[in-house]
């Protein structure tokens, strides 16, 4: 089973410039319960509606998959309108005892907050399992309920770091009616405080500029006749005045801005340069750009990535790994054709974008724990196996 994730820029979307696209292909009869997915998890928020809005030819239904706050999980199937346009899926109820569920409370009722959220769908949900199906998703919205957590601190900024040209600003969730704040400086000594009366379950809390560094918001809820409730978070401050970019500075960071489904942000970029780098060092895996042999694809990832680090005046110093189904057996390279395949890809790569880098590693953490090795004829699994591998790897030849 192939499948993929897309942000799509299009005027064929149905609300903006852009839209998700879902493509899968079960066409290699696969064995188990394969299925292509996207989930967001969210924070504790009171969903009691959603609804959103989808475009395909391909498939006659949709799973949907909701997650209360005991990680308990109910799966739904909505069918879908026999349409080539857009149509609205409305999922009315979050969990119920007439669904599937497991995990957590496993007890058939929805636990607010909601954690999480998944659109998927399996073979069984297309028109022609033999054939690959697309699905356009777009303009999600949520009916809220009235829960509000006893006492949360939310994001305003990424990371918690803020520029000292911007307001530190943070978000208090509580049921309580009164909330009192502090920051520490990272020596323990108070900078700031102050008190905010929470509307609708809601306050704002908005830290004054005092100096650069590293502090530490403290935040009181109280209601009479019950114990204070306290939480803390940490932040940070940096100076809005930009370093050297463009790899003029010595100082570069290790990342993995790429991997979104992980969890990173390549909005992470704009942080790397406030820090005092100039480049990072990352990669895009070999089986993420060569999807079809011998043609190298860079939309509409990396594209993004790349103009994303040249937003942010950063260059790369790119890496060139891992292995490709294409070659090999999709193990780690062992045959002089695989050898030229992981050549070539880098050698694409590099012309693609040879004005946003700096230089190239090749290969990365070659005995490591998730070599594939699959070479018979070395004979071993081990680190000897790996050893001349690696020096033929790195003596592999690249055209051009």
């Amino acid at each position: 089973m192939k499948g993929s994730f897309n942000r799509i820029e299009s005027a064929e979307s149905y609300n903006g410039a852009h839209m998700g696209q879902i493509k899968a292909d079960f066409s290699l009869r696969p064995t188990g319960s394969p299925f292509a997915s996207i989930k967001k998890e969210v924070d504790e928020l009171d969903i009691e509606q959603l609804a959103f809005w989808v475009k395909t030819s391909d498939l006659k239904s949709l799973r949907i998959r909701t997650t209360d706050s005991t990680g308990q999980t109910f799966q739904q199937r909505i069918t879908l309108q026999n349409t080539s346009n857009w149509q609205q899926v409305v999922v009315s109820q979050m969990g119920s005892n007439t669904f599937t569920y497991w995990n957590g409370a496993n007890d058939g009722v929805w636990h607010k907050p909601a954690n999480a959220i998944t659109i998927l769908f399996d073979r069984f949900d297309m028109k022609n399992a033999a054939l690959p199906a697309t699905i356009l998703v777009d303009h999600m919205t949520a009916q809220m309920g009235d829960w509000q957590p006893e006492l949360k601190i939310q994001q305003t900024a990424l990371g918690n770091i803020f520029l000292d040209s911007e307001p530190n600003v943070f978000i208090v969730r509580t049921n309580r009616p009164s909330v009192s704040w502090a920051t520490y400086d990272i020596y323990g000594a108070q900078i700031t405080s102050g008190s905010e009366s929470p509307v609708a379950g809601k306050a704002q809390i908005t830290v004054p500029f005092s100096k650069l560094g590293y502090f530490t918001l403290e935040v009181t809820a109280e209601r009479p006749g019950s114990e204070p409730l306290v939480r803390s978070t940490a932040y940070a401050v940096v100076s809005s005045a930009l370093p050297p970019g463009n790899g003029e500075s010595p100082f570069g960071v290790s990342t993995h801005l790429n991997w979104t489904a992980s969890g990173w942000s390549k909005e992470l970029s704009k942080l790397i340069r406030y820090m005092g780098a100039s480049f990072v060092r990352d990669g895009m895996e070999w089986s993420s750009i060569e999807k079809q042999k011998g043609v190298y694809t860079f939309a509409p990832s990396p594209d993004d990535y790349m103009q994303k680090l040249a937003e942010n005046d950063l260059k790369l110093l790119f890496v060139a790994a891992f292995n490709n189904p294409f070659y090999d057996n999709n193990a780690t390279p062992y045959t002089d054709i695989g050898r030229r395949g992981l050549a070539e890809y880098a050698k694409a790569y590099i012309e693609q974008y040879k004005d946003q880098l700096i230089g190239f590693n090749v290969y990365n953490e070659f005995n490591g724990g998730f070599m594939m090795d699959r070479d018979d004829e070395a004979g071993s699994n081990g680190q000897a196996a790996s050893v001349p591998r690696k020096d033929r790897v790195y003596s592999a030849p690249c055209s051009g």
